[in-house]
């Protein structure tokens, strides 16, 4: 996935615990859009969730994609473990995280 640096490039990635259970899931979302609304903590460029989990194993969470159907999220446009090249990112000093 390609995302649309803004700002002064970087990219705030915000994600739950490598488990990626349900609970970690929607922190990971509920805290990247909080981020977002309210500006706090952000730098000023993208801020984006991602789940700790490869896309190929992500329909293995069937609490968290039944919830996520329900809620009418679509999952595909949430960043996974392989879309983002955090090394690099964190290389090129664009990268922040929040756990």
């Amino acid at each position: 996935k390609q995302i649309e640096q803004s700002g002064d490039g970087t990219v705030h990635v915000v994600m739950g615990s490598p488990a990626c259970d349900l609970d970690s899931m929607v922190s990971a979302l509920a805290r990247a859009y909080f981020i977002h609304v309210t500006g706090k903590g952000a730098a000023s460029g993208v801020v984006t969730p991602m789940f700790n989990v490869s896309r190929f194993d992500l329909p293995l969470r069937t609490g968290a994609t039944k919830l996520f159907e329900q809620c009418d999220v679509n999952t595909a446009n949430i960043a996974c473990a392989e879309d983002l090249n955090l090394l690099q990112l964190n290389s090129d000093g664009q990268l922040k995280v929040t756990l």
